[in-house]
């Protein structure tokens, strides 16, 4: 019997993130300066030497190459040639650590914080008669009440987006 596991990415269910803060970084990693990758087109200038998603420089942020409903299914249109800031942002409990401020977006949008872990590991098995192998979904056990009091200890969003 063989097992293979992929771990699943909470964030393509969530992008709570992407309508929360205010995605800024470098003016550099914009397309229109050498070796940059963000399409210059979806970004604002932030003087002297910042750029910002658009759409999340204002009080109610949300970036414009974000795709879907936020809490259901997303994704970003530039995910691959995103900003540093994006790629550095973990989501709470990637490699096992705590991220608040992960928490603090998801609570903006009434998702529960996630939990350690918050993904669930796919494996595939393959049957002794030679049968396709068969997925099964392993979800981590919930403790809703340590997951109630997380989400009720986070307060309130800054009134002002805050840069990540």
């Amino acid at each position: 019997m063989s097992s293979v596991s992929f771990d699943f990415n909470p964030c393509v269910s969530c992008g709570a993130c992407c309508a929360f803060f205010r995605a800024a970084f470098y003016w550099g990693e914009a397309d229109d300066c050498e070796g940059g990758t963000v399409p210059v087109e979806l970004v604002e200038d932030l003087p002297p030497y910042r750029r910002a998603m658009q759409g999340t420089n204002n009080p109610e942020p949300r970036c414009t190459a974000l795709r879907g409903e936020i809490g259901q299914c997303v994704s970003c249109a530039i995910y691959e040639k995103r900003s540093s800031t994006c790629r550095a942002f973990p989501f709470s409990w990637e490699d096992g650590q705590h991220n608040p401020d992960c928490d603090k977006a998801r609570a903006k949008w009434g998702l529960a914080p996630l939990t350690q872990p918050a993904f669930a590991t796919v494996e595939l098995h393959s049957t002794p008669d030679a049968l396709p192998a068969v997925p099964t979904l392993s979800l981590p056990p919930q403790d809703a009440d340590a997951a109630a009091s997380a989400h009720s200890d986070l307060g309130s969003p800054p009134s002002r987006p805050r840069s990540r």
